[in-house]
């Protein structure tokens, strides 16, 4: 539960808080759900946690791949920032590794310029740096059930990214699947 806090509460330079498309709240739940994906078993091989004063002060997500250890999502509560917590934990994540030679990788966006300083000073190199865009569309998804069965059809049809108009154009398709 702490690492879903301190995930919804500990980002504002991501790809997501970036986008003016996405509310702050949907950003925060995006960073919480991503988190809450290493406890259900979808995504993510170790977790580290830092703890301060009897509770989890930040956490480490990493992915094993073929060619490296990827550091997924790091993140520290607010109060126990510039407290040594995130280089305690990359440092346990080395650790960890043991004679593995396979690199840590870390991503991050490159507005972000305290993270970027943060891991130029636990020594990883830019290797390479990319922009992410998100294209926003309205989708239309469609259930329709056939009155006598159990039977359904859906329907799925991607409209556009122009809000203006879209209302008709859905209510074209609605009308026309009855």
């Amino acid at each position: 539960l702490r690492v879903r806090q301190i995930a919804r509460e500990s980002f504002s330079q991501t790809r997501f808080h970036n986008d003016k498309n996405i509310t702050k709240e949907v950003a925060n739940k995006i960073k919480e759900e991503w988190a809450a994906n290493y406890f259900s078993g979808n995504r993510g091989d170790i977790l580290i946690v830092s703890e301060r004063n009897d509770e989890v002060a930040g956490f480490l997500l990493a992915i094993k791949t073929e060619t490296s250890t990827v550091i997924d999502l790091i993140a520290v509560d607010s109060q126990y920032r510039k407290e040594g917590c995130g280089t305690e934990m990359i440092n346990k994540l080395a650790e960890q590794k043991g004679g593995d030679s396979k690199p840590i990788q870390v991503g991050t966006q490159i507005a972000n310029i305290s993270s970027l300083v943060f891991y130029q000073e636990m020594g990883f190199k830019m290797k390479s740096a990319q922009y992410v865009f998100h294209k926003h569309l309205w989708v239309i998804i469609l259930i329709i059930n056939y009155n006598d069965t159990n039977d359904k059809v859906i329907i799925v049809a991607e409209i556009g990214n122009n809000h203006e108009g879209n209302f008709e154009l859905a209510m074209e398709m609605i009308n026309s699947a009855y």
